[in-house]
């Protein structure tokens, strides 16, 4: 069923993150995220793509799940950007996240590459954000 009608409505939470560590992994990541292999795939797999300009491209065979297929995506085309990736827009926390993405990639890479253990990662990754926010 649709969400509860309000001007936002939307449930996408951003995007993700494929972190390779060779070139085939390279090669494989560029692959799964082709705009046409990610579409095929959603269609295949009755995902829903964290891409709105895909929702057109999602062929569905099975008529139940292309019809909630539709009705999801209606509710994504009718909310704004920002309901969507609320870090990113909020005004108390936009120019936090923005400003230090790549601080953010970077622990978290370090955390996945075992160059540090994941408390390491985010204990400094917070000590940043918190300096960030005057907090």
């Amino acid at each position: 069923i649709m969400w509860p009608y309000k001007r936002e409505r939307a449930v996408m939470t951003g995007g993700k993150y494929i972190v390779p560590f060779t070139e085939k992994g390279a090669k494989l990541a560029f692959f799964l995220t082709n705009e046409e292999n990610l579409a095929e795939f959603a269609g295949k797999l009755y995902l829903i793509p964290d891409r709105k300009d895909l929702a057109d491209k999602v062929k569905i065979e099975d008529p139940l799940i292309n019809e909630v297929y539709a009705v999801v995506m209606k509710d994504l085309a009718e909310s704004t950007r920002g309901s969507m990736v609320p870090d990113w827009y909020d005004p108390d926390t936009a120019a936090i996240v923005q400003t230090n993405r790549t601080v953010i990639n970077d622990h978290i890479k370090a955390a996945i590459a075992k160059e540090k253990t994941p408390e390491q990662a985010f204990k400094e990754l917070a000590a940043i954000l918190r300096k960030a926010a005057g907090k």
